[in-house]
C-alpha cells in the first residue's frame, strides 16, 4: 500500500530536489516547488494524488504556465509525472 512518504519521496527524487539544486531553475519554479512541497507535506495519500492530478490536468493559466515553465527549463512537470506515478503507485489512483 502506497504511503504519503512514498509519494513525497518520488516527487523529491524526480522533481523537487532537481529544481531546487539546479542553477538553471527560475525563481518562479523554485517558489512553486517550495510551496507545493510545504502543502503536500501536510496531506494524506489520496489528497496528494488529487493535488498532482489537478496540477497535471488543470487548465488555469497559472497551472499551465507552471507546467510549461518547468518543461522549458528541462524538468518534469506534474503532467509528465502523473502517468509515471499512476503506473508506479496504481493503488492510489482510481482508473
Amino acid at each position: 500500500m502506497t504511503t504519503e512518504r512514498d509519494l513525497i519521496e518520488y516527487l523529491e527524487t524526480n522533481l523537487y530536489t532537481l529544481v531546487l539544486a539546479s542553477p538553471l531553475a527560475s525563481i518562479e519554479s523554485r517558489r512553486r516547488v517550495q510551496v507545493d512541497r510545504a502543502r503536500l507535506a501536510r496531506l494524506r495519500v489520496r489528497s496528494i494524488a488529487l493535488y498532482i492530478a489537478h496540477g497535471a490536468a488543470c487548465d488555469t493559466r497559472n497551472r499551465l504556465d507552471a507546467n510549461e515553465q518547468l518543461e522549458r527549463e528541462g524538468f518534469f512537470s506534474y503532467r509528465q509525472l502523473l502517468p509515471r506515478m499512476r503506473d508506479r503507485f496504481p493503488d492510489v489512483w482510481v482508473s
